[in-house]
């Protein structure tokens, strides 16, 4: 590539290139870390005078000569060039160059290196919203599928990293354990059985020849041979175990809880990732078999189940953390006598037990949670001191002491966010060791800050500090956040929810344009959702691009809603009517009533009483605004039947709606109108709509579905009408 190493800053300075990173210190160029370890390592011993590079001078000396060969018709090269840059150098792009950059590397002749650098473009997105305009774009265009079909080895990564940023937080519990084998044929409910602990042995092998014989089974197991058992009396044993849960064993039911919580993150977040991007069904149920094998990957031998259900699970408890202890001492450090060292932790954590205020085997659950160079650094300090003789910590000496008094530490903080969030997990842990690396963080505000976590946004919450920027947590060429602004934010759970859907770059826009006042940041939020409510993913993300360049037009729509918002909302009253809610201005006595129906456009376009209202009421969709984009040509969100329902609040109609539209997302393609109507139908029952509201807005929802059946009844075959619509029909017959 052709560098240009003359550059300006703001203020026309001029500056020698160097090396190009991001504030955080992430490197953009060159690739090579070395030379740019070399130059910051200099950069150290420099009186200090620094400038900032505008986004776009970066933008342009990084991309200008790859847009070059582009227009010239070379994309090969052109792709080569692209799969020189990681992520970092991505993120400086709007979606739709991202988009643009992925169809030039789908165009050309694709090696591995272009398949990196796809998932390096994919991963670079700032957002869940700005992945799902990327994903639009790439649908419109048509080269979705052939991406995925080029993507041969790097496909388990993207959805792993896809997964792990962008999907909705949590593990797998044991029920969708249990739903994910029913889903790929398991038979676990052959007969009655009268003591199916004894009885059932033989007939699990059975299923298992059945199980392995398939051949997604077999790609499992020849793909993910490394994350996989290599022999099959595993897959029979967890088969029996899910047998024994579904027949209501509540031992069976336990440890396979226990099983999807220790599930390797990277595995689960591969299933998210794959439904998340809305691969084919294909690729979901590999994923699915790759979730079965490491699930059947904790049964070690064939008597380990009845063990386990008979009282050997206070062992079974012990071995899962000493195996994690072992391999970060031989894995990361290297240790050759790993195994033995992990039996001196076990040791420890006996003794740490009291100070921890937790059980013996709890604490070592929490040892083994420490970062793998804390683990190597105890593990080594332990190896010199003959645990047998130790009595109390007290004992423990010289360096060995300091090592095993932060480990402490530690395990008070792991525990107290076991407490908040229920159970442990890695993601929570990773999320957590970052806010570890905070200049002002200690054990102290750290547990404190466990505490004010509510345990339902716990996940949320690591979550969104696994992604954000490094110079938030550590600093670098910029100040990090204060740890004061961690505490804040895990008492606003809204706020969360906004960084995880729409990036914490454009949080902090928001933020340094309200001049940090909390209250005016919730308002900017009020009108930006208010904009954006109905727009599709690609609309939605412009939008938000533009606040981010600082459009003048965007933010004067910006402040404009803001005004209408806070003149309705600070001058209405809510009040309950019988069984719903009514609105009523004070500054003209107009009534809005909760369950009115009619479309969009009415409903919150040119009348401000409706839109005015959004921090209460919110025009909702009865059927889904993605689906029907998706499968009904000619489709106008604005024309649409809505229903009033109120929001503002976790739990509200609207909010408990909106939820089970998301869940149904991944199968948008899959579901005709019948189907469609069928889940409005249980949308507003779970909503508790009455049913006068409900069968208003269903008759509202087939009439509108019905004129739109007729205009396609004239240029669409038969066999297209009920591909979308199924067996529904306007008449109904």
């Amino acid at each position: 590539m052709t560098w240009n190493l003359q550059l300006r800053d703001a203020q026309s300075r001029p500056y020698l290139l160097r090396a190009l990173v991001t504030p955080g210190g992430d490197t953009i160029f060159p690739q090579n870390v070395r030379i740019v370890d070399l130059f910051i390592r200099q950069l150290g011993l420099t009186p200090e005078g620094r400038g900032v590079v505008p986004t776009e001078t970066a933008r342009r000396f990084v991309f200008d000569e790859i847009d070059r060969l582009v227009g010239a018709g070379e994309t090969q090269r052109a792709s080569e060039l692209l799969a020189e840059l990681g992520a970092f150098a991505f993120r400086l792009l709007p979606f739709e160059r991202k988009a643009r950059y992925i169809r030039v590397l789908v165009d050309a002749w694709t090696y591995q290196p272009q398949e990196r650098a796809i998932v390096e473009i994919l991963t670079a997105a700032e957002s869940r919203s700005e992945l799902e305009a990327i994903v639009q774009l790439l649908r419109d265009g048509g080269i979705f599928d052939s991406m995925f079909d080029d993507l041969d080895s790097e496909l388990w990564n993207l959805l792993i990293s896809v997964g792990s940023r962008f999907a909705d937080p949590g593990g797998i519990s044991g029920t969708e354990l249990l739903d994910i084998a029913l889903s790929l044929g398991f038979q676990l409910l052959p007969g009655h059985v009268d003591d199916p602990l004894e009885e059932a042995e033989e007939a699990w092998y059975g299923l298992v020849r059945w199980a392995v014989g398939t051949l997604e089974g077999v790609w499992s197991l020849l793909t993910e041979a490394d994350k996989i058992v290599d022999g099959l009396h595993q897959l029979a044993m967890l088969i029996k175990m899910m047998a024994l849960a579904v027949w209501g064993d509540a031992r069976a039911q336990t440890y396979l809880s226990t099983i999807g919580e220790q599930l390797a993150s990277s595995t689960v977040s591969g299933l998210k990732g794959a439904i998340l991007l809305g691969v084919t069904e294909d690729v979901i149920r590999r994923v699915k078999w790759a979730i079965i094998w490491e699930a059947a990957s904790w049964f070690v031998g064939v008597g380990e189940v009845k063990a386990l259900l008979t009282g050997g699970r206070a062992a079974g408890r012990s071995a899962v953390p000493l195996a994690r202890i072992s391999g970060s001492l031989m894995g990361f450090g290297g240790i050759e006598n790993a195994t033995a060292i992990a039996q001196k932790f076990q040791r420890l954590a006996r003794l740490m037990s009291r100070a921890s205020r937790a059980s013996p085997t709890d604490t070592l659950r929490y040892l083994s949670y420490l970062p793998d160079d804390e683990l190597v650094r105890l593990g080594r300090a332990l190896d010199s001191v003959n645990m047998r003789s130790i009595r109390r910590l007290a004992d423990i000496g010289g360096d060995t002491s300091d090592v095993v008094q932060s480990a402490l530490e530690r395990v008070r903080v792991l525990r107290a966010l076991e407490r908040t969030a229920g159970t442990l997990t890695d993601d929570l842990v990773a999320g957590l060791s970052r806010l570890m690396r905070h200049p002002e963080a200690n054990a102290e505000r750290l547990t404190n800050l466990m505490r004010l976590i509510d345990r339902q946004d716990t996940d949320l919450y690591m979550l969104v500090v696994r992604n954000i920027s490094d110079v938030a947590i550590e600093g670098g060429l910029m100040r990090q956040r204060t740890f004061a602004f961690f505490e804040r934010l895990a008492q606003r759970p809204r706020v969360l929810g906004f960084i995880h859907n729409h990036g914490y770059e454009t949080f902090s826009l928001l933020l340094r344009r309200s001049n940090y006042r909390y209250t005016r940041f919730t308002r900017y939020l009020d009108a930006i959702e208010s904009i954006l409510r109905g727009e599709g993913a690609v609309v939605q993300r412009s939008f938000l691009d533009e606040l981010r360049d600082e459009s003048s037009r965007a933010w004067r729509q910006v402040e404009r809603h803001t005004r209408q918002l806070r003149e309705v909302t600070t001058g209405g009253v809510l009040r309950q009517v019988g069984d719903r809610y009514v609105y009523r201005r004070r500054r003209d006595g107009a009534e809005i009533w909760e369950y009115e129906v009619g479309p969009y456009h009415r409903m919150v376009g040119q009348d401000p009483g409706h839109r005015g209202t959004a921090s209460v009421f919110q025009a909702h969709h009865a059927v889904q605004g993605a689906w029907a984009r998706a499968r009904i040509p000619g489709y106008n969100h604005n024309n649409a039947p809505t229903i009033l329902l109120r929001d503002s609040y976790r739990g509200s109609p609207h909010q408990i709606i909106t939820g089970r539209q998301r869940a149904r997302q991944a199968g948008l393609q899959n579901r005709s109108f019948s189907d469609e109507l069928r889940n409005v139908e249980l949308d507003l029952i779970e909503a508790e709509v009455p049913p006068r509201f409900r069968d208003e807005i269903l008759n509202q929802v087939e009439d509108h579905f019905g004129d739109l059946y007729r205009e396609l009844q004239q240029r669409l075959l038969a066999s297209q009408l009920r591909d979308i619509f199924g067996d529904w029909t306007p008449d109904g017959s």
